[in-house]
C-alpha cells in the first residue's frame, strides 16, 4: 500500500523534451553546474536528448551510443516508431525504461545517462558509469600533513591527504557520494585570477 502511495507521488516525465530541459535547469542545476550536461540530437526530424554527469560516465560508451542513434537517420524513415527504434539501437546490456522525472534525476546523478524522445513520456536509462579515481602524487606543499599514503577511496574525498585531484575528478567524487539536486559544482574563479595576474606581469 505504501509503495503504491509513493508511486502516485512521483511526477511523470513530460512528453516535451523542452519541458524536461526546463525542469533540469530549474531543479537540478543544468546550465549552472559545469559537470551536468545534455546532448541534443535530431533524429528523423524529432528531438532526442540524453542527460549525463561528466566524470561519472564512460565517454567511449556515450560516443558509441551517439553514433548508433545518429545512424538511425540513414536506415529508418518511420518517425512514429522512433522510441522503439531508439530503444532497439541502444547497444548496451543494461537499458531500463522509466516513467517519472524523479527517477530520471536520480539515475543521472548516479552516473547513468537517460535518453528521452520528444512526444514520449518514458525515458531510457543506460548504465555507462565510470567510477572516478585518484592519482597517488604527493603535494608540493604541506608535506608534513600530507596524511596517510594508503587512505581509502571514500576516506580521502574531503581531505588534502596527498593525492593530486583535478577539478573534474573532485566534482565526480562528490556527485557519487552526495547524489542530491542541491549539489551544484561550479568552476572556481581562482584560475581566471591567476591568468590575469600572469598576463599583467607579462605586460609589465
Amino acid at each position: 500500500m505504501m509503495s503504491q502511495v509513493k508511486e502516485k507521488e512521483k511526477t511523470p516525465i513530460p512528453k516535451s523534451v523542452d519541458e524536461i530541459e526546463q525542469y533540469m535547469k530549474e531543479n537540478v542545476g543544468l546550465g549552472k553546474s559545469f559537470d551536468l550536461g545534455v546532448r541534443k540530437l535530431k533524429i528523423l526530424h524529432r528531438d532526442v536528448q540524453f542527460y549525463y554527469v561528466n566524470g561519472l560516465c564512460d565517454t567511449s560508451f556515450i560516443i558509441q551510443i551517439t553514433e548508433q542513434l545518429v545512424e538511425i537517420n540513414d536506415h529508418e524513415e518511420d518517425s512514429s516508431k522512433l522510441f522503439d527504434i531508439v530503444q532497439n539501437r541502444l547497444v548496451h546490456q543494461s537499458v531500463t525504461p522509466i516513467k517519472s522525472i524523479d527517477e530520471l534525476v536520480d539515475e543521472v546523478l548516479s552516473g547513468l545517462i537517460v535518453v528521452v524522445v520528444d512526444g514520449v513520456d518514458t525515458g531510457l536509462v543506460v548504465d555507462v558509469r565510470s567510477y572516478p579515481g585518484r592519482t597517488p602524487i604527493e603535494p608540493d606543499t604541506e608535506k608534513v600533513i600530507r596524511g596517510s599514503m594508503d587512505a581509502g577511496w571514500f576516506g580521502s574525498h574531503f581531505s588534502s591527504c596527498g593525492f593530486a585531484f583535478v577539478m573534474g575528478v573532485c566534482a565526480a567524487k562528490e556527485r557519487y557520494l552526495i547524489q542530491h539536486v542541491l549539489l551544484e559544482p561550479f568552476e572556481p574563479e581562482i584560475d581566471d585570477r591567476r591568468h590575469k595576474q600572469r598576463n599583467q606581469l607579462r605586460e609589465n
